[in-house]
């Protein structure tokens, strides 16, 4: 994950899941684009109505955070006077906020490397999952190959991954597979993939098997019936990042697919 990568993360997560999802310097980079957006768009007034004043408090250090002492300032000066809210004190925050006094982008994304020197704890939402960590977690033991065909990272009320699995028995038989597994803590910790699944759905299939190899149809109602989706609907939940591994689709199954993730927003 580049800085900019952890930057919109941070911001996707915290308009999906709240600033209490956020570790410390993601929340700094949530509450500063949230000041900016306020302040831009209806004043820093909007921004006291939507936080209570540990926010306010929270805010300023995140702004100290990246050297805008300035705003810092102003914002503590603001969260003293709480609640009350003087004009004065307000028009100054505001309008040093809305001009960006004292830093830039760059400084944002030079904070967040130095806060992860070693990477961001949810990078894995970057990296390809080990296909035999996969079949050893569903715990099946007559595979003779397995591939990878898609995987993405998402956020719900947690981050999770999905993976759009095709497996090769050593029967002959092949199975495609809509598999799920949820981040535990930032550590990295996951729970095992398993088969995703809609308790109330009875049309939803998330494990088809097939006598051979399936085709080009059948992959795409599988897609379809399983609710495999490339295009997110933003009340399904936040997309993070997505990956086609065309090669293997055209190597293993002959053909690729027609759709494709959309690009995470870029700063």
């Amino acid at each position: 994950m580049t800085p900019d990568h952890i930057i919109d993360f941070a911001i996707r997560l915290g308009a999906y899941a709240g600033m209490d999802s956020l570790l410390p310097a993601d929340r700094d980079v949530w509450l500063i684009s949230e000041a900016e957006v306020y302040c831009d768009m209806e004043g820093i007034d909007s921004f006291l109505d939507q936080y209570d004043a540990d926010t306010v408090r929270l805010t300023a250090q995140a702004f100290d955070a990246i050297g805008a002492e300035q705003i810092a300032t102003a914002l503590k000066n603001v969260h003293g006077a709480l609640p009350s809210r003087p004009a004065e004190l307000l028009n100054l925050a505001g309008d040093l906020i809305s001009l960006r006094s004292g830093y830039s982008y760059e400084n944002i994304r030079e904070y967040v490397s130095a806060a992860y020197p070693s990477g961001h704890p949810c990078a894995r939402a970057w990296i390809k999952p080990d296909v035999n960590q996969i079949i050893a977690e569903l715990k099946e033991t007559d595979v003779r190959n397995a591939y990878i065909l898609a995987f993405k990272g998402m956020i719900y009320s947690s981050y999770t991954e999905n993976a759009l699995v095709l497996i090769e028995k050593t029967n002959s038989q092949w199975v495609l597979v809509n598999l799920y597994r949820h981040l535990i803590t930032f550590e990295g910790n996951y729970k095992p993939w398993s088969v995703s699944g809609i308790m109330d759905d009875l049309s939803y299939e998330g494990w088809r098997e097939y006598p051979s190899l399936p085709a080009q149809t059948e992959v795409e109602e599988f897609i379809h019936v399983s609710r495999w989706s490339y295009q997110v609907m933003a009340e399904r939940g936040c997309f993070v990042h997505g990956e086609i591994y065309l090669d293997t689709w055209d190597a293993v199954l002959g053909f690729t697919p027609k759709d494709r993730f959309p690009k995470p927003a870029q700063s």
